[in-house]
């Protein structure tokens, strides 16, 4: 419809046809609907094209006048225009939206409202003027024959009357202003690509705030989040693997850190059944200050296999200054102070017996299993699907700092599945961008700081 409007108009724009194709791909047959950066390039450079001065002519009195109108459920419009050299250049554009009274109003009186506030709004320019009245309702064309008019459509007539016009009809197909007074309806294509959009957000059957927040920045439409809320309530997965929670009324104590990194905490998740890869156990490790997760499967918990895991971590994301554990043996073995001493990291422990001592990992471990017990068709999967759970937690919005774990973590979020669907974004220069996560890092960190 946009394309179909702005084909009225192609005579007036340089290049149209260069312009606008990216646009004109989507609308062929078996194309699938990608909104890339050229898309978007060109969209809003024939916006920009169409409202600038050498399109909008001014007013010429030596010059035959058109006014095209038009209406729908929701609003009516009008296009003022002259006709010079056989082409049709338009002067002003006039559109609005219907109230509630006027939204019950039949078809006819619609249209018959459309043709009257377009004519009381260009009436400088119609007043004493001979014009062409365009219109694609054909009772209009001879309005002045109605029977039992109402009071206000005997009002509308008797302004009407003080002007000079040719009622004439036009096919809606043929209306530009048919555009303006339009909305997109939903079609099966649409339907489609927001199944496809929720199963991929969904993938690691995390609940509607979650599945939200990963499709909110990246698409839009009317009714989104009932949309999700309804799609992940009626999850046959998720109603099967995710118990209700039951809330308590509890005062919360905020824990303040200074940095992401500076304090970890780790535990087992344990005994699972034995994956493809012969692993049984999860060593999880939880960031204080961001929530960023990471978990690897392991064969055995011993103190060496998890000071194995503690070393891979700290190769990647630096070495904190307080480690949280459990009294569990492995975690206050002679081998693993030791080790912990000897990288001058501080050993804090909490009661073995009482779980939600370490809270942070106690409520990740929950999401993980349900989460987990959900994306598995066999329980000997768990594995497998471990990093592309890490992957979808570290990128979801918590509710407690009301950023992704990755966003704190690292100052951007990391690419999903959902990403693939637009073009890459390149970088052009590394100090500007460089300097532009130095800057969302401390917006991110003083916003955060305001949450706590």
């Amino acid at each position: 419809m946009f394309l179909g409007m702005l084909n009225y108009f192609r005579g007036l724009i340089y290049d149209y046809a260069g312009i606008v194709e990216p646009l004109v791909k989507l609308t062929k047959k078996n194309t699938p609907f990608v909104w890339s950066v050229e898309c978007e390039n060109a969209f809003n450079t024939v916006q920009e094209i169409i409202l600038k001065k050498p399109t909008l002519k001014n007013f010429d009195r030596n010059l035959p006048i058109s006014l095209i109108t038009d209406a729908s459920k929701i609003a009516i419009c009008g296009i003022l225009l002259q006709k010079k050299d056989n082409v049709y250049y338009p002067l002003e554009f006039f559109s609005r939206k219907l109230t509630p009274a006027e939204c019950k109003y039949p078809s006819i009186r619609r249209e018959l409202l459309s043709i009257y506030a377009s004519v009381k709004h260009f009436h400088y320019q119609l007043l004493g003027e001979d014009f062409e009245l365009l219109t694609d309702a054909k009772p209009l064309t001879e309005y002045q024959s109605l029977d039992k008019k109402p009071e206000i459509v005997a009002r509308w007539l008797l302004y009407l009357g003080t002007f000079s016009f040719t009622p004439t009809h036009i096919p809606g197909s043929l209306n530009p202003a048919d555009f303006l007074s339009r909305v997109v309806e939903e079609n099966s294509l649409n339907v489609n690509n927001i199944s496809l959009c929720m199963e991929t957000a969904h993938a690691p059957h995390f609940g509607v705030r979650k599945t939200f927040e990963f499709i909110r920045h990246k698409y839009q439409w009317k009714g989104m989040y009932l949309d999700t809320k309804i799609f992940c309530e009626h999850c046959e997965k998720c109603l099967e693997n995710k118990p209700k929670a039951k809330l308590t009324q509890t005062q919360m104590i905020p824990k303040r850190n200074l940095a992401p990194g500076q304090c970890i905490a780790i535990d087992i998740v344990g005994k699972l059944p034995r994956s493809t890869d012969n692993k049984n156990f999860i060593l999880t490790i939880i960031d204080h200050y961001s929530r960023y997760l990471e978990a690897y499967p392991l064969q055995n918990i011993t103190s060496r296999t998890i000071i194995n895991c503690l070393n891979k971590y700290f190769a990647n994301f630096g070495l904190p200054k307080f480690l949280i554990t459990d009294n569990a043996t492995n975690f206050i073995s002679n081998e693993m102070v030791e080790f912990l001493d000897r990288l001058n990291i501080q050993h804090r422990k909490s009661s073995i017996y009482y779980p939600m001592a370490n809270g942070l990992l106690e409520r990740a471990h929950r999401t993980m299993k349900e989460s987990l017990a959900s994306m598995c068709e066999s329980t000997f999967q768990w594995s497998e699907k471990l990093l592309f759970f890490k992957l979808y937690y570290n990128n979801s919005i918590h509710s407690v700092t009301k950023f992704a774990p990755a966003e704190i973590f690292f100052g951007r979020k990391q690419n999903l599945p959902l990403d693939s669907f637009f073009e890459p974004v390149t970088v052009e220069n590394e100090s500007k961008y460089l300097k532009n996560i130095r800057n969302n890092m401390c917006s991110i960190r003083n916003e955060f700081a305001k949450n706590e």
